[in-house]
């Protein structure tokens, strides 16, 4: 297992910028279960966005674990995040990365480059179904990692 530490800078469409860190445990020889905890609604979203000519292309699903921890919006205490990362022939394409409980966080990340992340992140602060969402900008990049 392999985890990935990222320092992370969150920009709000109001202009809050937000400074944290995302770790991310990968690995590779998992493979992800028919059940594993994933929001359907999310996973099937996903699935129906990828173009006609995936048939073609063989894309494969991986967990994902990881933690955020940005003082501004988590306080001292990291989110616990799970997800899905897509790959094709062994090169990441995609992840989606979420916390269902308080605060309910969706973040979405694509690989720029190898140690560049960019990608959204959606910040529920209250209990899940409240009306309130803050949509933010992410760009990560790779600062270490850990084997």
């Amino acid at each position: 297992m392999d985890e990935s530490i990222y320092n992370v800078l969150l920009t709000s469409e109001l202009g809050l910028s937000v400074f944290g860190t995302l770790r991310i445990d990968y690995d590779p020889g998992t493979v992800l279960p028919d059940s594993a905890g994933q929001p359907p609604a999310i996973l099937e979203q996903l699935r129906s966005q990828a173009p006609s000519q995936a048939q073609y292309i063989e894309i494969n699903e991986a967990p994902l674990a990881g933690t955020l921890t940005a003082p501004l919006l988590t306080g001292l205490a990291p989110v616990r995040l799970t997800g899905v990362i897509y790959s094709a022939v062994g090169f990441p394409l995609s992840a989606v990365l979420f916390n269902t409980g308080t605060p309910s966080v969706v973040l979405q990340f694509g690989f720029f480059s190898r140690v560049v992340l960019v990608g959204g992140l959606l910040w529920q602060p209250g209990p899940p179904g409240t009306a309130f969402t803050v949509p933010f900008s992410l760009l990560a990049r790779q600062v270490g990692t850990l084997a």
